[in-house]
């Protein structure tokens, strides 16, 4: 087996719109029909009852992609695992958004980026991820925790340096990365990545590269 190999888990490209409700559901559905794209049908649009009431936010699926709408929130985008994949069907529904539902360019707030991954090392994640925050100082969580307690540290997680003022989620351009072991099998990393843009083409190139983003990322910490 290689020394590092990725596992996508979740792999995510979601345009945020302005303002909710930005174009009819059905539209968009019509439209990508006609792309090789098939409406979900098999499962139903609202499950649960009032207060536990969940709606469905994928609409659409082809092969193993499904297109995810809320327009409540104003997100449209793909879901899948495959990197090369959920990027070629993200082109598609960019070209149908701006094309055949002629949505104007200035509507997109932002395109986002969430991918969850875990990483195969033939090396411990957890002494990696230790060693190379060792001279973090923890003594302090060694007493909360009580007597007998050595905490160690368990996760990298980096963020953009920007202003923050209300929710991070409000952020425009945003980017974020948590390295921690993977909980139920530690040979593995898990990896969160997020990168947020209101240039939709920086946001493809992200992803195009996002594989080798991710093993660099590792690379970089097991020296």
């Amino acid at each position: 087996m290689e020394q590092l190999k990725v596992y996508p888990q979740d792999y995510r490209i979601t345009f945020l719109f302005n303002n909710p409700y930005p174009f009819p559901e059905e539209e968009l559905i019509e439209n990508l029909s006609k792309k090789g794209f098939t409406e979900i049908t098999d499962i139903p649009k609202i499950m649960g009852a009032p207060p536990l009431q969940v709606v469905r936010a994928t609409i659409a699926r082809k092969g193993n992609n499904e297109v995810m709408y809320n327009p409540a929130m104003g997100h449209a985008g793909i879901i899948g695992e495959n990197f090369k994949e959920v990027n070629r069907d993200f082109e598609i529904l960019e070209s149908t958004l701006l094309s055949e539902l002629r949505i104007n360019a200035s509507a997109i707030k932002s395109a986002e980026i969430i991918s969850s991954n875990r990483v195969y090392s033939k090396n411990d994640p957890l002494e990696v991820i230790s060693r190379f925050l060792e001279s973090t100082n923890l003594s302090k969580f060694n007493e909360i925790l009580g007597e007998g307690v050595n905490v160690k540290p368990l996760t990298i997680r980096m963020f953009a340096e920007t202003e923050i003022s209300g929710g991070l989620n409000t952020i425009p351009n945003w980017a974020e990365l948590s390295i921690e072991p993977f909980i139920p099998n530690p040979k593995y990393y898990f990896v969160r990545l997020i990168y947020r843009n209101t240039d939709t083409t920086k946001v493809k190139e992200v992803g195009n590269g996002i594989e080798t983003k991710i093993l660099k990322s590792i690379e970089l910490i097991e020296g």
